[in-house]
């Protein structure tokens, strides 16, 4: 397996790790917070919303991230966006905890993590490329991209599982914490 040609490339499989374990973080909040505005609400279309809003950065932010981060350390900011991200989520479980918490403050916070989001995933592709030597990019970059989305496919699967088993509580916990692993991880 052409795989093998990375495994003394620690640098790189630190990053595809982290992004893997970022991803199954986003999953699960993807579902969670979709499934909190439902369970606060009780109206589906506010639910399928907040679905929304979880992808508009994504669509509009993306094309003017790449020169938003060229210039930019990539590994600060990866490491940034994974820290405000757990911290946003931290936020949600306080406001959970103080029964505070509205469809508002969900969709805001949604807003904002899937900015953060936007921020963070284009910086890890050029990073790829300053990890790696030119002849191991191609397969690196499968390796990243192959690990990020079954973990972000691990996470949308899980999610369902932790709510229907533990609550939402112990969800964001789990969401918090892969967020700040992978932070760890590239800082």
């Amino acid at each position: 397996m052409k795989y093998q040609t990375l495994k003394d490339e620690k640098e790189f499989l630190k990053l595809a790790i982290a992004s893997g374990i970022n991803r199954f973080g986003d999953s699960i909040d993807a579902l969670a917070l979709t499934w909190l505005v439902y369970a606060i609400t009780g109206d589906a279309m506010y639910s399928a919303f907040n679905f929304g809003i979880n992808y508009l950065p994504t669509i509009f932010l993306t094309p003017f991230m790449g020169a938003f981060i060229e210039k930019r350390n990539k590994k600060k900011l990866m490491a940034l966006s994974d820290f405000l991200r757990s911290l946003l989520v931290i936020l949600l479980i306080l406001f959970y905890m103080f029964q505070q918490l509205n469809v508002y403050i969900i969709m805001f916070t949604t807003f904002m993590i899937s900015i953060l989001e936007t921020l963070r995933v284009p910086s890890s592709t050029p990073m790829i490329a300053s990890l790696v030597p030119k002849e191991k990019y191609d397969i690196a970059q499968s390796l990243h991209t192959s690990l990020s989305k079954l973990l972000e496919i691990v996470g949308m699967g899980l999610a369902g599982i932790l709510l229907n088993s533990f609550g939402i509580m112990i969800t964001f916990i789990i969401d918090c914490l892969s967020f700040i692993v992978s932070g760890l991880m590239i800082g």
